[in-house]
């Protein structure tokens, strides 16, 4: 009887031990569903940044949840930011993990400003609130000494290289074609992208040590992209 016992609660035990494996198996999954569509854009408070003049920018991005959809939200009580607001500067159109994002990273980082004048208290608040598929996400920002950012941290935030001297890229506007444009109608922007090639790309790497063994040099690129901000738009870089 004590050995019957024994082995009815082994199996007991064996039993438990797989329904938990199966239970953690499905949380797992359920964790690393990925939605297409249907999902909330989530806004997000970066922090904020001194500015000479005394003012302060308060940066803000956003999360698109959908790993496919681009959503559109007009400016209004779905996409507010206040106080001053509706309309603040913040984007109209949410897209998805873009080429031009670290490995990883799926959330469009430091997208939009809003300034506020010197003098603003440490406990006022700039709210911005978005509606997406039924769900209202609010992110808040206040000056928090621990919220304080500059162009060094989010070069670090994005992965990048921080390198003394470095200057970031500029886009100096050429020409638009026609001059002015009424709606529906479209506008052509001609532009030019410069860097300054820093940081430099790095070293080649040694060969395999193979008879006629050839380096491998990490090519040297510029990327750029096109972001749809307030609305629809097309990249042609040459």
């Amino acid at each position: 009887m004590m050995l019957s016992s024994m082995t009815l609660s082994r199996k007991y035990v064996i039993l438990g031990i797989a329904v938990a494996g199966l239970i953690g198996s499905l949380t797992s999954a359920g964790a690393q569903i990925q939605y297409q569509t249907g999902q909330n854009v989530a806004p997000v408070y970066e922090g904020w940044m001194h500015n000479d003049d005394g003012s302060i920018d308060m940066v803000f991005g956003y999360l698109n949840r959908n790993w496919e959809e681009v959503l559109s939200v007009p400016i209004g009580p779905e996409n507010n930011v206040q106080p001053g607001g509706p309309d603040r500067g913040q984007p109209t159109i949410f897209v998805p993990r873009r080429f031009t994002q670290p490995p990883g990273e799926r959330r469009e980082q430091c997208v939009f400003r809003v300034r506020v004048p010197a003098g603003w208290g440490p406990k006022q608040e700039i709210a911005w609130t978005l509606t997406a598929h039924g769900r209202t996400d609010k992110a808040v920002g206040t000056l928090d000494p621990l919220d304080e950012i500059d162009t060094h941290v989010i070069a670090e935030n994005r992965a990048f290289t921080i390198t003394e001297g470095n200057k970031p890229p500029s886009i100096q506007s050429l020409k638009a074609d026609p001059d002015t444009v009424t709606l529906p109608g479209t506008v052509t922007l001609t532009a030019r992208v410069t860097d300054d090639g820093l940081p430099k790309p790095p070293a080649p790497q040694p060969g395999s040590g193979n008879a006629g063994g050839r380096g491998n040099a990490a090519a040297a690129s510029s990327a750029v992209a096109a972001l749809a901000f307030m609305g629809d738009a097309s990249l042609d870089c040459r």
